[in-house]
């Protein structure tokens, strides 16, 4: 077969329920339905520290909100590889999440590191025992027929939580009323700069992360572990932060283009102005995130130079997320005194 690179994305976890999406409807694009969420995935712990949580449940969650659901399962469960194996072979699309040291198209890192990784498995031939695997990041893109068998140890290998995504009600999918993607405005305008709570906002997430830039901007904590069981409270940390920074990154960067995408009465101007305003969010705090791992290799002399920069980034971060949260309620309020309007 032809790979079909016609869709790419640096996020796994996007990428893979972007392709299911694109296979449902070539038409629509993905982010007008996997962009609509803002969660942090983040709170506080006992010592005031953000910490990250199920980053994957706020995407499932969006997908939810327009009758798209997915049953999201651990495949350590007893009975699921075998539930796994069987909803493969009758056909159905699923998305498996599995251990990259074992999976031989993963250049990055194959043989050295054990890592996660979403795939797409779909169309199973029971001729030769093989199915289409997807995977759809850009530098790691793979589009081949491969034997089930040959996932065996990335789906088994008890170093990772390995899970697995099967859809539920993949047909039902629906678009809302315009008062519903208004109030969902509103919703993302809290979300991204409200009042603290349970999850934290994006602008109380930029807070916290600014109260522990000495800790996460040192030496020490930016030198990574020689493998799994070598993880220190410190490097832990640090791990911990940069993978939720990075899929809050790519949160902000799907909602910018969601919002690219959604056509308002009456409001096109404060959600274009949202939309750029999150993408500028989500560009700072990825260079946030690549200043973290860049100080650990440039001496303890920089350390200074490179916390001030972090800072300044953060501050960008908090800045652009209060733009787009002020120019959501402007258009959701906008939307609202205009219901003859559908949007689309």
């Amino acid at each position: 077969m032809t790979p079909d690179q016609s869709f790419t994305d640096p996020s796994c976890f996007h990428a893979t329920l972007a392709t299911l999406l694109l296979d449902h409807d070539p038409a629509r694009p993905p982010a007008a339905v996997l962009g609509n969420t803002t969660a942090t995935a983040a709170a506080l712990n006992a010592d005031g520290e953000a910490v990250f949580g199920d980053t994957v449940a706020p995407l499932l969650d969006a997908l939810g909100t327009r009758g798209l659901r997915l049953d999201h399962r651990r495949l350590r469960e007893p009975g699921e590889l075998n539930a796994f194996a069987d909803a493969v072979r009758t056909g159905l699309p699923v998305v498996t999440v599995v251990d990259t040291f074992h999976l031989p198209h993963y250049w990055v890192d194959r043989g050295r590191i054990h890592g996660l990784h979403a795939l797409v498995l779909r169309g199973y031939d029971p001729a030769d025992s093989t199915v289409r695997m997807t995977d759809a990041v850009d530098t790691t893109f793979f589009d081949q027929r491969v034997t089930l068998a040959s996932l065996d140890a990335a789906l088994r290998d008890e170093c990772q939580m390995q899970t697995w995504m099967r859809p539920v009600s993949w047909d039902a999918g629906h678009d809302p009323d315009t008062r519903t993607v208004a109030a969902e405005l509103a919703g993302h305008a809290e979300t991204l700069a409200g009042t603290a709570r349970e999850e934290l906002s994006g602008t109380a997430l930029v807070r916290a992360l600014a109260r522990d830039v000495d800790r996460l901007v040192s030496p020490r904590s930016a030198r990574r572990p020689p493998g799994i069981g070598a993880q220190t409270p410190d490097t832990g940390r640090m791990t911990d932060v940069l993978q939720g920074m990075w899929s809050y990154h790519h949160t902000l960067r799907w909602f910018g283009d969601y919002l690219a995408v959604l056509r308002l009465p009456r409001a096109d101007a404060p959600v274009r102005e949202a939309s750029a305003a999150v993408v500028r969010a989500a560009h700072h705090l990825l260079a946030v995130r690549g200043l973290m791992v860049r100080c650990g290799v440039s001496g303890p002399a920089r350390i200074d130079v490179y916390r001030t920069e972090v800072a300044r980034r953060l501050d960008e971060v908090g800045t652009d997320l209060a733009t787009a949260a002020s120019a959501l309620r402007r258009a959701a309020d906008a939307a609202v005194r205009s219901p003859e309007g559908a949007h689309r």
